[in-house]
């Protein structure tokens, strides 16, 4: 009996302590930003004219280094953005809101010290809804679209006196994936009855898309802030229609690291994507 109770607590020292050691080297980098800017949106569905005017943004994206390889990290995202936008005769009004969630691995190269290339690839869900203000018979319309994406990105890292920065540079495209499009002249009720017509393959003949940033991560002390501009294009050709979405933003916000672990004592080291 005593060998069997020495034998349990062994084991459970062991597994606890490798679960310590676990969760203190793999740390969750979380950034959260904020970003303002000018939208264009093209939509022949609703309307013939293009519409303009200013969106605003809230992000959340989440890095993390693979347990076992540590070459690799992976990364989830959420983006939302709303605007209200006007034509250039100021006639009428359109009301967007979009959610985009998804997620990537990527490698990490280091050619140099301070110097990481990455690529890597992912998948994410896209949708962003219309409202056209002064429209009776067709006041709604949507991009969504289920996308395997192609990424790569460049980081430097650098050191001043009493702070560090790191300057990243992330670029996406997707290669493949399905997507909704509306026809002329049928509404979404209609829609609704059949996808025939509506559900498409999509690849780089019918829906281009291209979403970049340039950031600027700047560390003092126990604080680390977030600095950037982002660029995010589509454009849909499907059913002699054409759907294009364009934003440019400035962004800004907090970068930090998170780990679980128990017990009074703080561990001694953390394993950051940084």
């Amino acid at each position: 009996m005593k060998r069997a109770a020495t034998a349990l607590f062994s084991t459970l020292f062991v597994c606890c302590a490798w679960a310590q050691d676990t969760l203190r080297l793999h740390t969750v980098e979380d950034v959260l930003t904020v970003g303002v800017g000018g939208t264009y949106i093209t939509d022949e569905y609703l309307s013939a004219l293009p519409y303009s005017g200013i969106s605003f943004h809230l992000d959340n994206e989440w890095w993390q280094t693979f347990r076992r390889h540590s070459a690799w990290t992976h990364v989830g995202e959420v983006r939302l953005t709303g605007g209200q936008f006007r034509n250039a005769q100021g006639s009428n009004v359109l009301v967007g809101f979009g959610l985009r969630g998804g997620w990537g691995a990527h490698y990490n190269y280091a050619p140099v010290a301070n110097l990481v290339v990455l690529a890597g690839a992912g998948a994410d869900v896209d949708y962003y809804g219309r409202v056209l203000v002064k429209s009776v018979n067709k006041p709604y319309s949507m991009d969504l679209a289920v996308a395997l994406n192609l990424s790569a990105g460049v980081s430097y890292t650098f050191n001043a006196k009493r702070s560090a920065y790191r300057l990243r540079y992330m670029a996406r495209t997707p290669f493949a994936g399905c997507m909704f499009a509306p026809e002329m002249g049928q509404s979404y009720y209609e829609m609704a009855s059949s996808l025939r017509g509506t559900a498409h393959f999509a690849s780089f003949h019918n829906r281009l898309s291209l979403l970049h940033e340039l950031t600027l991560d700047m560390r003092f002390g126990r604080s680390t802030w977030r600095i950037g501009v982002a660029h995010d294009f589509l454009r849909v050709s499907v059913n002699h229609l054409t759907f294009s979405r364009e934003q440019v933003r400035l962004v800004v916000g907090t970068v930090f690291d998170k780990c679980v672990f128990g017990g009074r004592n703080r561990p001694e080291r953390f394993d950051s994507v940084w």
